[in-house]
């Protein structure tokens, strides 16, 4: 595979200790193509530490494809909650399990404007809808593979410190999108820097807190004028 040298292919690449990796999962619409799924973007470091940011409805089938242990996938970091952000969320909880995954996953994300809008309903209600699966599958698999962490945090906060640990700092900061509760996330570890921004317009604290990123994520839609051409929406 010489000739393909600018290509990643899994599991070929071991990854140094100072390298930071950093896989598409999905960049596509709400709507799925068999090329392209909804965001997502999976993060490695070279102390071991990795991290999802974000996982929109298709992105479990190409994490599934990379062949890294779910129980290595454990921590998602939504930015907001829009299915095609965090539609696979189901698909990772409960195909991590089935998949012999023998740690807490941990979820972070944003409150909302009342409770009901927030990370943890969510997370929760997802629970509650799978009761059948979840129950069905109890004594088959790891009990610690089933277990869930919600770490919510204020959506509104400037630049807070949402998680620390192994020398990893991960902070987050408003987006501007949609209604209240959307976030941006910036990671900082061995003197590199990446920002996800999820969905979010161009605003204030883009420019303060994203300004030095190594990599920096930023939302990517289809024109107005492609919209009403290609998908026949109306000019309003």
């Amino acid at each position: 595979m010489k000739e393909y040298r600018d290509a990643y292919y899994p599991g070929t690449e071991e990854l140094g200790p100072n390298e930071m990796r950093l896989i598409s999962l999905g960049t596509g619409m709400p709507n799925l193509r068999p090329s392209q799924v909804s965001p997502g973007w999976f993060l490695e470091l070279g102390n071991g530490d990795k991290f999802f940011f974000d996982m929109g409805t298709g992105t479990m089938r190409n994490f599934a494809a990379l062949n890294i242990p779910y129980d290595e996938g454990n921590k998602v970091f939504l930015g907001h909650l829009h299915s095609d952000h965090c539609g696979d969320f189901a698909a990772w909880f409960i195909g991590g399990w089935v998949d012999g995954r023998q740690s807490t996953v941990q979820v972070y994300g944003p409150s909302g404007e009342d409770p009901t809008m927030g990370t943890r309903h969510f997370i929760e209600k997802q629970l509650e809808s799978y009761k059948w699966d979840i129950t069905s599958r109890q004594g088959h698999r790891p009990v610690e593979g089933k277990q869930v962490e919600i770490h919510e945090f204020d959506w509104a906060a400037k630049n807070q410190v949402v998680y620390q640990d192994n020398g990893v700092t991960i902070r987050s900061f408003p987006a501007w999108h949609a209604i209240d509760g959307s976030v941006c996330y910036s990671l900082e570890w061995a003197g590199m820097k990446f920002v996800y921004g999820s969905d979010n317009s161009a605003n204030d604290f883009v420019l303060e807190f994203a300004n030095d990123a190594d990599v920096f994520v930023h939302e990517c839609f289809i024109t107005v004028g492609l919209l009403q051409s290609k998908f026949g929406f109306s000019k309003e």
